[in-house]
């Protein structure tokens, strides 16, 4: 089942008011708008590969672009077993998978020299 771009926003506005009742802060949301096909195929031709599906869904009906990050007062505490948690981030951008997967190429041939993968 793919969510609705409404249905998404509804409640990513839904966990922002709960952070924020908590005194926690949204400090990024981006929203930008949704991928085309032709931008996907261009991506996968770029990276050699294809995305998930689950990924494409989301690309081509939510958006091209996601960004939410959020932190707790530091006095907050969740309940166990998420004590240790203080702060959350998601963030997913179509046009820059190519740039990221150069740079995981150029740290593991860094790290990695005589490898070949």
């Amino acid at each position: 089942m793919t969510l609705s771009l409404a249905e998404f926003k509804g409640r990513i506005d839904a966990i922002s008011e709960a952070i924020r009742s908590l005194g926690g802060e949204v400090q990024e949301l981006v929203i930008r708008p949704p991928a085309t096909e032709q931008e996907i195929e261009r991506v996968e031709h770029q990276l050699g590969l294809s995305l998930p599906s689950s990924f494409k869904q989301a690309l081509l009906h939510i958006a091209g672009e996601f960004s939410f990050c959020w932190f707790m007062p530091d006095d907050y505490k969740f309940p166990e077993p998420y004590h240790n948690i203080f702060s959350g981030q998601i963030h997913w951008n179509l046009l820059q998978l190519p740039q990221i997967d150069e740079g995981k190429k150029g740290m593991h041939r860094a790290c990695f020299p005589q490898s070949r993968g």
